[in-house]
């Protein structure tokens, strides 16, 4: 029974985080002016003459997701048949990669960044700086959204059934899948629109209606037990 509660709360935040994540990054859009990457200076001084605080928090809400999203994984492996519960377990290893990639990422823009930003300190920051589409983070960043987190709904969407909830849990995931290994092909030949469709409308889709079905998923397989 714990665990079942833990999966319904795991895709509750999972849900939450990433419907707060869409009204953060739709907010910035609208209260800051677009920025095209250039140059570290100019980079910094964007930075400081726009509000930089939904971007911070959407940049914060994404490591959360990762881990609940491990959680429910986690979770789900235990309401599995036996012979499936290796395709969970698999799913697993691969979201643990997504979290570990993500979490550096988000975590040096929050803290390492944002300090050298405020000391207007230019020198050195251009490949750790997720706003340049060509730096080394971004890269690290993409890989843990595109590969594996693709892989790990690949997987996963391999352990449900077609019945009932189950599918639709089972085709959400299979279709984040499909558009996250899009998005790595997009990224590795820069076709940047392609890119943008499938992260941020295919991605945000995905994952919501995932979660949901997730809550119900797990809220009736604890009201059976």
């Amino acid at each position: 029974m714990a665990i079942r509660k833990l999966g319904f709360w795991a895709s509750a935040v999972s849900l939450f985080t990433f419907l707060l994540y869409t009204i953060c990054f739709v907010a910035n859009y609208f209260i800051n002016s677009s920025f095209s990457w250039t140059n570290s200076s100019d980079f910094i001084n964007y930075s400081n003459t726009h509000s930089q605080l939904f971007k911070y928090i959407a940049m914060f809400l994404m490591p959360v997701f990762s881990f609940s999203f491990l959680i429910q994984l986690e979770c789900l492996r235990e309401t599995v048949c036996e012979k499936k519960k290796f395709f969970i377990r698999v799913a697993t290893h691969f979201a643990i990669a997504f979290s570990t990639l993500i979490s550096i990422n988000y975590f040096v823009q929050i803290s390492a960044i944002r300090l050298q930003i405020a000391a207007n300190q230019a020198e050195g920051i251009s490949q750790f700086v997720q706003s340049n589409p060509n730096s080394f983070i971004s890269a690290v960043n993409l890989l843990g959204w595109t590969a594996f987190l693709g892989m790990a709904c690949l997987f996963a969407s391999v352990a449900m059934s077609n019945i009932h909830i189950e599918c639709i849990i089972k085709y959400s995931l299979l279709v984040n899948a499909v558009m996250m290994f899009s998005s790595t092909i997009a990224y590795i030949f820069s076709v940047t629109i392609l890119q943008a469709l499938f992260m941020f409308a295919g991605l945000g889709a995905a994952i919501i209606t995932e979660s949901i079905a997730m809550c119900i998923y797990f809220k009736r397989v604890a009201s059976i037990s």
